[in-house]
């Protein structure tokens, strides 16, 4: 895609924002460089592509998310960790 950056210098900005998050590359724009994201970063995260550790159609933890599983703290003795049924 083009640069706008010649016909307004304004645009720079918005081109790197789009290229940081995106990945849309300007052909004419000097300065594209990321700006949120760290200079090594190698993805773009607003791209459907992106990958996200949590997400649970692609998740090694089979649509189980983190949040939702079920364990017992670490810290937690045998009378804290007992669940008891309600009205029991």
């Amino acid at each position: 895609m083009n640069s706008l950056v010649s016909l307004w210098p304004g645009a720079e900005w918005m081109e790197r924002e789009a290229y940081d998050m995106f990945g849309i590359v300007f052909e004419g724009n000097r300065d594209l460089r990321r700006i949120y994201m760290p200079q090594d970063y190698a993805s773009h995260p607003l791209r459907k592509d992106f990958y996200l550790a949590d997400d649970a159609s692609r998740s090694p933890a089979a649509g189980v998310r983190n949040m939702e599983r079920v364990g017992t703290p670490a810290d937690a003795t045998r009378g804290t960790a007992l669940r008891k049924s309600p009205g029991a």
